[in-house]
């Protein structure tokens, strides 16, 4: 059995999120991509449930460090703007999408529990772009319901920036459940033909970078 870890399991079933999305993998999709069994799986998540609110929490968490504090941005709007933009950009890097973004479009399927993780994330997030908006000399005294609305229309666009590019771009992994041999989401290594995969999914991932850039509000 291979060795693996908490965050491995994690790590293997946020990037299965990111391009499937929660009715896109099961249990037994993440242990096969960690050489392990289900029942290993099951002893640290329970249910698929847990594993997809531990997921979200534990990105939303990443997100948010990665930001700073937002009393501590920059004085000008379109720099917190731009800070905001970039952290959804790296976010698409490698042809994934937001998981939350994920999430939210299959909302009507999805448990409750994960539902409301999802929502935690996109509050937390109006919360502190609106805060760090209202540090600006350009919102200063700007009401915080219309701050809290700008933060809504930029979360937005951002996460339709990241759909648009998903959706136009041609998929480089060949469509949802498409095998690798070994479990991951790449190549095993062992294919003649791997180090085309692996240039073609370069291009397609720099294909959706480029139509994030097009498409996604500017700061």
């Amino acid at each position: 059995m291979a060795h693996y870890t908490d965050k491995t399991i994690l790590d293997t079933a946020e990037q299965m999120i990111r391009r499937r999305g929660y009715h896109g993998f099961s249990f037994r999709d993440v242990a096969e991509a960690v050489g392990i069994k289900s029942a290993s799986v099951h002893y640290h998540y329970p249910t698929k449930t847990r594993l997809a609110v531990a997921v979200v929490e534990r990105y939303s968490r990443r997100f948010l460090k990665g930001l700073g504090p937002a009393d501590a941005q920059a004085p000008e709007a379109h720099a917190v703007l731009a800070r905001y933009r970039a952290a959804y950009r790296q976010a698409l890097t490698g042809g994934r999408m937001c998981p939350c973004g994920m999430l939210a479009a299959e909302r009507d399927g999805l448990p409750d529990a994960v539902r409301r993780a999802v929502r935690r994330f996109f509050t937390h997030n109006r919360d502190w772009l609106a805060d760090a908006l209202a540090r600006t000399a350009e919102h200063e005294g700007t009401a915080r319901t219309r701050l809290e609305t700008q933060a809504l229309a930029v979360i937005a666009g951002l996460e339709g920036a990241m759909l648009l590019a998903r959706g136009l771009e041609d998929d480089p992994e060949g469509g949802p459940g498409h095998g690798t041999g070994d479990g991951t989401e790449g190549g095993s290594g062992d294919d003649p033909g791997d180090g085309d995969r692996a240039k073609d999914r370069d291009r397609a991932h720099a294909g959706e970078t480029a139509l994030f850039d097009r498409a996604a509000p500017a700061p």
